[in-house]
């Protein structure tokens, strides 16, 4: 999952495209031409049907003031699921020695 972070000036005018969508296409070539994991589903809840490029991105875009575009991407791992669990230990056991 890629999440990416936008900080976009307030005078920055987007023209000639999707803005949303140039994140998404740049999300689909590093996936695809980085040789990294591809497991963002479709629809979690019921097809669960693979993307194989990890889109659509997680994107926040930040208002700010200026001409400036400033873009930050992270590679998100989720091992959502993964079967665990998580107990809660006894404060009643002894401390080890």
């Amino acid at each position: 999952m890629a999440i990416v972070f936008i900080e976009l000036g307030q005078e920055v005018a987007i023209t000639d495209g999707d803005f949303n969508e140039a994140i998404n296409q740049g999300v689909r070539e590093a996936y695809i031409d980085g040789y990294l994991r591809k497991s963002v589903v479709d629809d979690p809840l019921f097809d669960r049907i693979n993307t194989k490029d990890n889109t659509p991105a997680i994107s926040h875009v930040k208002i700010v003031p200026g001409d400036k575009v400033k873009i930050a991407v992270t590679a998100k791992g989720f091992g959502s699921e993964n079967m665990s669990s998580i107990k809660l230990i006894s404060k009643s056991i002894k401390k080890w020695k």
